[in-house]
C-alpha cells in the first residue's frame, strides 16, 4: 500500500512539472546539458531539448544555457574549481569528473548512470545501485535549490522541479515567477581570482559563472591589471632634497694613556711645556758658561 501511495504520489508531481530521476532515457545528456557553438542541448523530462542560443551557449555556473553576458574573446569560464572535482548531475542521473580543456579552463563531462542506478551525492559522489544507498542523502522532507532545480525528499525518493523549464527560478519555496539574489550592474570577486556579474536570467537577477581573471586581478568584482609598484629611491632627475649628515666631529680634547694614568694634553698645556722646556734648556747654557768662566 505504501508502494502504490508513493507511485501515485510521484506520478501526480510528473503532471504538475516535477519528476523523479529519468534514468538513461536521455543518455549521456544531463539536464546540466552541453553546448555545441551557440546551440544547447539539455535532458528535459527523459528528452533532449535543443536550442539556438541568441548571444551565446555556455556554463551559467550550474548549467550549460543561453547567455546574454558573453565571454570575451580569448576568456573562458572554468566549470569546476579544479581537477580534483567531482560531482552527481542536478537530477542525480549522471556523474561528472572534471579536466583541464583545450581553453586551459577546467570542463566536465558527464556520464549516465545505469537504469536501476542513482548518482551518490551524500558519500562516494558515484552511480551506485539505489538499493545500497540512501536515496534522498542530504535532500530534506522541505526541500532546497541545487542551481535551478527544486528538490525533496518524498517517502524515500527524491522528487524534483526543474524550474528553469518553466521560465521560473527556484526558490526556498519552490519554483517562483522571480527570485532576484543580487542587485543589477553589482559584481564580486570569487575564490580563485575569479569574477562574477549579476545578470538577468528568466526575468530575474542571478549571479553569473565564474569568469577566471587570468592575468589580471580581480578587485572589488572587477578584473583590472595591477598596478605596478614604484621603483625606490630618488631617481637621478630628481629634485627632491637630499639630507647628508656631516662626518663626525674631531673633538679638541684627547686624552693618551700610560700606566694607567692619563695626561691631558691641551693647546694651553703644549704652550706651557714648551716655555718651560726652553727655560731649562736656558738655565743649562747659563750654567755651563758661568763654570767656564771661573776656570
Amino acid at each position: 500500500m505504501r508502494l502504490h501511495a508513493t507511485n501515485w504520489l510521484v506520478g501526480f508531481l510528473v503532471m504538475m512539472g516535477a519528476t523523479a530521476h529519468a534514468y538513461a532515457n536521455c543518455g549521456d545528456v544531463a539536464i546540466e546539458g552541453y553546448c555545441d557553438g551557440n546551440t544547447r542541448h539539455y535532458c528535459n523530462t527523459a528528452e533532449v531539448v535543443t536550442e539556438e542560443c541568441e548571444s551565446c551557449c555556455g556554463w551559467n555556473g550550474a548549467r550549460y544555457d543561453c547567455l546574454t553576458d558573453c565571454p570575451l574573446p580569448g576568456e573562458c569560464v572554468d566549470e569546476c574549481n579544479d581537477v580534483s572535482k567531482f560531482g552527481c548531475s542536478l537530477e542525480n542521473t549522471h556523474e561528472w569528473t572534471c579536466a583541464v580543456g583545450a581553453n586551459g579552463c577546467t570542463t566536465r563531462t558527464y556520464t549516465a548512470c545505469g537504469p536501476d542506478q542513482i548518482c551518490d551525492e551524500s558519500t562516494t559522489h558515484q552511480c551506485a545501485a539505489k538499493t545500497n544507498i540512501n536515496v534522498c542523502g542530504p535532500i530534506p522532507s522541505y526541500g532546497i535549490c541545487q542551481g535551478n532545480v527544486f528538490k525533496q525528499c518524498v517517502n524515500g525518493e527524491i522528487v524534483q522541479t526543474d524550474c528553469g523549464a518553466q521560465g521560473l527560478q527556484c526558490g526556498p519555496s519552490g519554483c517562483a515567477d522571480c527570485v532576484d539574489v543580487c542587485e543589477e550592474g553589482t559584481a564580486k570577486c570569487l575564490a580563485g581570482n575569479k569574477q562574477s556579474s549579476c545578470v538577468t536570467f528568466n526575468g530575474c537577477f542571478q549571479w553569473s559563472g565564474a569568469k577566471s581573471c587570468g592575468i589580471k586581478t580581480c578587485v572589488d568584482g572587477q578584473c583590472i591589471v595591477p598596478a605596478k609598484t614604484p621603483d625606490e629611491g630618488v631617481d637621478a632627475g630628481s629634485t627632491a632634497e637630499v639630507t647628508v649628515e656631516p662626518p663626525p666631529g674631531v673633538s679638541n680634547n684627547s686624552s693618551s694613556s700610560s700606566g694607567g694614568c692619563i695626561m691631558g694634553l691641551t693647546n694651553a698645556g703644549m704652550l706651557d711645556g714648551s716655555l718651560m722646556l726652553l727655560a731649562t734648556i736656558l738655565g743649562l747654557i747659563l750654567f755651563r758658561n758661568s763654570v767656564d768662566g771661573q776656570r
